[in-house]
């Protein structure tokens, strides 16, 4: 039992330590909407604006306080009255303390504003934040699509790499048979037989790279979804490879695409944030109208416990109009520097119109272009596939030498160097395009 219950020990262990998950490109995105330590904070920033906002409406709401106090007064002021007054001397005066030595105070005070031009710029200020808080996470999401889609594509890429090594090692495996046949059958050197097993020990060598190269991908896009790098993760999806690279892409007009560029949105939205406070600051100069009040009692005895004797009520109501004259010229300084900000709201909307122009028509060239060099790679590797196949066959009939065997797996080679990556030129081109035209 004791062993039995060991075995399934070490076999829960190891379950635990190989335990892996297995994502889709939108599984991945999706959990990195809900586990990216960075994306929670643009969600914690869009909570943080929501309170502003509240806060904001909280100060056109009543305010009301309790007070009380208990005072000695260890020394009483002393007026001079004239001595005349008690049967003195003319001109001779008498000291006189006025006041009760305890006392106490207890009350409720309240205000409420009625007219706060300051308070109505907060709210309106506040309110045209958390927009912009919303367009922010939108573009934070964008962000977060482009980099996890780039990250699961590159994973892909190196799935698709270690295949292809796994293959390169498995052809060589049969040419260092053949060749090894060949040398036991007095038709090939020993220098074809230690240059077949360079070759294969090299392939090894390319297919350890390609592994660590893949497990390095899988890292990193742990990293971007936020997922536990103690655990194994897996691309669920292989590479989205049903394009084609002859359709031409249109090359949209840029005025039709601020409507989804989050970039065009947020800007927008910090102008009119900045015109509200403009607004606040030039409001602050309005006058203030505000009710207050106050229901309370004192106690007043020359014994310190001025809670046994009678308290008087006491209470008021009032109206305050408050009206600002001068600052020290604060609110000007401020005022002018909000106009300068807009005036940067107006250049950097400027600057978006003219990068979307650019990005519009340079990404569906790129996209195109990729597209083109992905087809023509690929055509390129058949090629070289079908070369060296043929020279596989006259070189095992002993019509061709070992040498153009190896040139052949080297065209083959580079040929499948440039095909990874003009496929990973047209995945970031595509992923490129779609943002530019906001379909991310």
């Amino acid at each position: 039992m004791r062993c039995g219950f060991f075995v399934l020990c070490v076999l829960g262990f190891c379950f635990k330590v190989t335990a892996q998950q297995s994502f889709t490109l939108q599984q991945a995105i999706d959990y990195a909407q809900q586990h990216s330590p960075a994306f929670q904070n643009n969600k914690i920033n869009r909570q943080i604006a929501a309170s502003k906002n509240f806060e904001s409406i909280t100060k056109y709401l009543p305010k009301v306080n309790v007070s009380a106090e208990y005072r000695d007064n260890l020394y009483l002021a002393v007026t001079p009255i004239p001595a005349q007054f008690f049967g003195g001397k003319p001109g001779d005066f008498k000291d006189i303390k006025f006041g009760i030595k305890y006392n106490s105070t207890a009350g409720l005070d309240f205000s409420q504003p009625i007219v706060d031009a300051g308070a109505i710029g907060d709210i309106l200020y506040s309110k045209e934040g958390k927009v912009l808080s919303e367009f922010q996470i939108q573009q934070a999401t964008i962000e977060l699509k482009v980099n996890v889609t780039k990250a699961y594509y590159n994973a892909q890429l190196n799935i698709q790499q270690v295949e292809k090594a796994n293959k390169t090692v498995e052809r060589n495996k049969k040419i260092l048979e053949s060749t090894q046949v060949k040398f036991d059958n007095k038709n090939a050197t020993k220098t074809d037989v230690n240059r077949a097993l360079l070759n294969l020990k090299q392939a090894q060598y390319q297919q350890q790279l390609s592994q660590d190269a893949l497990s390095q991908s899988k890292l990193f896009l742990c990293q971007q979804i936020g997922f536990s790098i103690k655990e194994q993760v897996e691309v669920a999806e292989s590479l989205p490879l049903n394009f084609n690279p002859d359709t031409l892409i249109e090359l949209a007009e840029a005025q039709t695409i601020f409507a989804n560029r989050i970039e065009y949105k947020s800007e927008m939205q910090q102008a009119i944030l900045n015109k509200w406070q403009l607004r606040k600051t030039n409001m602050q100069y309005a006058p203030s109208v505000s009710f207050f009040g106050y229901v309370g009692g004192q106690g007043f005895s020359n014994d310190a416990n001025v809670f046994a004797v009678k308290w008087n009520q006491v209470s008021y109501l009032g109206l305050r109009l408050t009206m600002p004259i001068f600052d020290g010229l604060q609110k000007a300084a401020i005022a002018q520097q909000q106009k300068l900000n807009l005036k940067k709201n107006a250049n950097n909307l400027l600057d978006i119109e003219q990068s979307v122009n650019y990005q519009l028509q340079a990404t569906a060239l790129n996209l195109a272009n990729a597209a083109r060099n992905v087809k023509f790679q690929q055509q390129n590797i058949n090629l070289a596939e079908e070369i060296l196949n043929d020279v596989k066959v006259r070189y095992e009939n002993a019509y061709a030498i070992y040498q153009e065997v190896i040139d052949a797996e080297n065209v083959l080679k580079d040929a499948e160097i440039l095909y990874f990556t003009a496929l990973r030129d047209y995945l970031v081109a595509e992923v490129d395009w779609k943002r530019a035209n906001g379909k991310l």
